[in-house]
């Protein structure tokens, strides 16, 4: 398969290496990154600035750092590196956390991969649910053989272009991973805390920082289940519209209203 990786750490990132180590030897890459860490940035993209880029040699391939966000990283990917021959496979990670939960909607590792989904492509985000530690390398290549046994599978038998399939590794020795589960997305979120300051001329400003609730114990849910120990399959689909959403307006009086009025 051709294979676009991307991230949201940044194309030096360790686990955007591990990828390419797991996959190169079967497939063939190309790999567009953000040129600095980006996390948190959503499906944010660059209108106002130039994009640059600037490129490093790892083991025979050319990594490609964007000046901008991972949407931007990808998008380059696919209109220029790829141009005339897209990818099969839009594969952004392997995330240093875990992105599950309410978390998808700040993600720039999901925003990557939703971009192969934008264009009618496969695409998968790779996440590997380690906390504020650093993992050691060996975490990573775990992660990445984990992604490169589904990409095998999806090989075989390919979604849906219009399905982001999110994976979530936990931080465990290979041994101690339970297995693989399909689950939902779940309900677990920040709780945010801000710290105020002074700076050096008795300014204010503030640090923001927080916690994972951890209150989300639904076993079929993805947060639940990478605690568990498993690692955690989420189809994602982008079209955000309540299942229900011909009836829940029902009986409000749309008729009735005008757009003028108060």
């Amino acid at each position: 398969m051709k294979i676009l990786l991307s991230n949201d750490d940044g194309y030096r990132a360790p686990g955007l290496r591990a990828l390419h180590r797991a996959l190169a030897p079967r497939h063939e890459l190309v790999v567009a990154a953000p040129a600095a860490e980006c996390s948190a940035t959503g499906h944010g993209l660059t209108l106002r600035d130039p994009l640059r880029v600037r490129t490093a040699l790892v083991d025979g391939l050319t990594y490609h750092g964007v000046t901008g966000l991972p949407a931007d990283a990808v998008k380059f990917g696919l209109t220029v590196l790829c141009a005339g021959a897209p990818p099969d496979l839009v594969l952004s990670g392997v995330n240093h956390g875990a992105n599950t939960g309410q978390n998808l909607f700040y993600s720039g590792t999901v925003a990557a991969a939703a971009e192969g989904t934008f264009a009618g492509l496969r695409a998968m985000a790779v996440s590997l649910a380690a906390g504020g530690e650093r993992p050691g390398a060996e975490a990573f290549a775990l992660a990445a053989r984990v992604a490169a046994r589904l990409v095998e599978s999806m090989a075989l038998r390919p979604l849906p272009p219009e399905v982001l399939l999110n994976v979530n590794v936990p931080h465990l020795p290979a041994a101690e991973i339970r297995g693989f589960r399909v689950s939902r997305m779940g309900y677990a979120r920040f709780h945010e805390v801000f710290t105020e300051r002074l700076d050096p001329h008795g300014l204010p400003y503030w640090w923001m920082d927080g916690a994972k609730n951890g209150d989300d114990r639904d076993p079929e849910h993805d947060d639940c289940q990478v605690h568990g120990g498993w690692v955690s399959l989420t189809p994602l689909r982008l079209d955000l519209t309540h299942p229900r959403w011909d009836l829940l307006l029902a009986d409000w009086d749309l008729a009735g209203m005008k757009a003028e009025e108060p």
